[in-house]
């Protein structure tokens, strides 16, 4: 009995390229840690993945769950590219929008139900702060009218020759 010769077929098995999936879009607030997610990105043989982050400031990060701190305001892109190890995904971009905090004041004194002698002049103070940034003005108030301000702390202002009556100070 004879054997045949052996029949040969070359093939080609290829890795297909991962997806990237950045979640989004995300809003955060300037100077505090937004979380970015890409768990949903995925790669058709089931091949463990690597994160590449841009966030879109000149920052970078890795990993599926990255934080990133924004020191600006604005929308910024960020984008995610993903490897199985031999193979990166497309790019795939999504936004993140930071905002503002807004600033806290606190009227210090003079303390409610004060009573003065009119005409008097009466200290104004307030305790003023912003979590975000630097506070450049606070402004004070007898009802609707502005009667004085102040731009650096301690922020306060003598309201001077303050009439006889009753003032909601702000």
């Amino acid at each position: 009995t004879a054997n045949s010769a052996p029949a040969t077929a070359v093939v080609n098995v290829v890795n297909q390229a991962p997806t990237a999936h950045p979640g989004g879009p995300y809003t955060g607030t300037r100077l505090a840690d937004v979380s970015f997610n890409g768990a949903a990105s995925s790669d058709p043989e089931s091949d463990a993945l690597t994160y590449a982050w841009n966030f879109g400031d000149g920052s970078t990060g890795n990993g599926v769950s990255p934080t990133h701190r924004y020191a600006a305001l604005g929308t910024f892109t960020v984008t995610l590219i993903v490897n199985d190890g031999s193979t990166s995904s497309a790019p795939v971009s999504t936004t993140v929008q930071i905002g503002n905090v807004g600033p806290a004041v606190a009227l210090t004194s003079p303390a409610a139900g004060t009573v003065f002698t009119a005409p008097t002049n009466i200290q104004v103070s307030a305790a003023a702060s912003d979590p975000d940034g630097a506070v450049s003005l606070v402004e004070f108030y007898a009802g609707a009218t502005k009667i004085g301000e102040a731009t650096s702390a301690p922020y306060s202002f003598t309201w001077s020759g303050a009439a006889a009556g009753t003032y909601a100070l702000t």
